[in-house]
């Protein structure tokens, strides 16, 4: 058994994407915020799959109301035109910083195509209320969904938030059974 004096950090997507699309119940990242704030434990979001608006909020975690102490971040910091990671750190970590150097450094740290290509991203997220857009039409989006998951005795389940969605596409409405993987190789 480890305890809490022993985990300095625990890092989370925002919403699982890679297994499915997991948007997590109301209570879950707020009561995660709870217990890490409580133990004096870090709370990392991994926002590259689901951040800058994917869920129709800049990040997936304010769709809970959470601000957690470092964000992850890449893809859509450039709209995926040019490969650019980013960390966002509390005020908190940056004051720590604010007298230390950071020894850290890569081959292309601090590109300037990238970080122009990040900060033009940015501009049309705001200028042209990408994030506010994103919000609407996923409610659209949700319902053609969930339309689509009564018509269809192949469809399983759908999941979105935002604009970020997935069908689950089943050989068995009932008992959620997959599709073989040679039927599937025909889809």
């Amino acid at each position: 058994y480890e305890g809490p004096e022993k985990i300095a950090a625990i890092i989370m997507e925002g919403v699982v994407g890679s297994n499915g699309l997991i948007v997590p119940p109301d209570d879950y990242w707020p009561r995660v915020r709870e217990i890490c704030d409580k133990y004096g434990i870090l709370l990392i979001s991994d926002e590259v799959m689901s951040g800058w608006g994917r869920t129709g909020k800049w990040f997936a975690v304010d769709n809970w109301g959470v601000t957690p102490d470092i964000i992850t971040t890449a893809k859509g910091i450039t709209s995926g035109y040019v490969p650019l990671g980013a960390v966002i750190v509390s005020d908190k970590i940056a004051e720590f910083f604010e007298d230390k150097y950071l020894y850290a450094g890569l081959t292309y740290n601090g590109h300037a195509l990238a970080c122009a290509a990040a900060l033009a991203t940015i501009d049309v997220y705001e200028e042209d209320g990408l994030i506010e857009n994103a919000a609407t039409v996923g409610k659209y989006l949700g319902e053609c969904l969930e339309d689509i998951r009564q018509k269809h005795p192949s469809v399983g389940d759908v999941r979105y938030i935002g604009l970020f969605s997935t069908i689950e596409v089943v050989s068995n409405r009932e008992t959620k059974e997959p599709f073989s993987a040679a039927v599937m190789g025909e889809v």
